[in-house]
């Protein structure tokens, strides 16, 4: 919870109001370029400040959040209002969830689990999906792939799961 109160302080959205989830049902918008007058109103906003540290929490403990981080980064050479919009929503739901978090023990023999995000139909962009998981010495990582089968995601030996395309 400590980095995630600080993260919330230095982006200003310390007294937020919390939100239930990381995004909404609508997908923000990659594919049209922000306009003049947008790019002029994201020139103060720290954008890819706030995505970098997104990016850290959920590799590091919060993989709750990567859909959603995965989205607003698609925007991160041209932001839009709309993609800050959605960056301050992710921030609320930390606020929300601000003690949620994976921990990792040493010696610890917990059963390792794979998600698979392969919503392919409701990316209109890119019809890829995404995994995550947990390698042996403690590490979440992920993997993003064009196509991935998610019936072809397998936990591989020394208990590292594999993502084939």
């Amino acid at each position: 919870g400590a980095y995630v109160r600080k993260l919330l302080q230095k982006f200003g959205m310390e007294n937020c109001k919390p939100a239930p989830s990381p995004t909404t049902a609508e997908r923000l918008n990659v594919d049209d370029p922000a306009s003049e007058e947008e790019r002029a109103s994201m020139v103060s906003i720290p954008y890819r400040e706030a995505v970098g540290a997104l990016t850290w929490l959920y590799i590091n403990t919060r993989p709750d959040i990567m859909f959603a981080v995965h989205q607003v980064a698609r925007r991160t050479a041209d932001p839009t209002p709309a993609a800050w919009r959605a960056v301050k929503r992710i921030f609320r739901y930390l606020s929300a969830t601000i003690d949620y978090g994976l921990v990792y023990d040493r010696g610890s023999t917990s059963e390792i689990i794979v998600y698979s995000d392969s919503d392919w139909a409701g990316d209109t962009t890119r019809r890829s999906t995404a995994c995550i998981y947990r390698y042996h010495d403690g590490w979440f990582t992920n993997c993003m792939e064009g196509q991935v089968d998610p019936g072809n995601i397998t936990v591989g030996y020394g208990g590292r799961a594999n993502c084939f395309q």
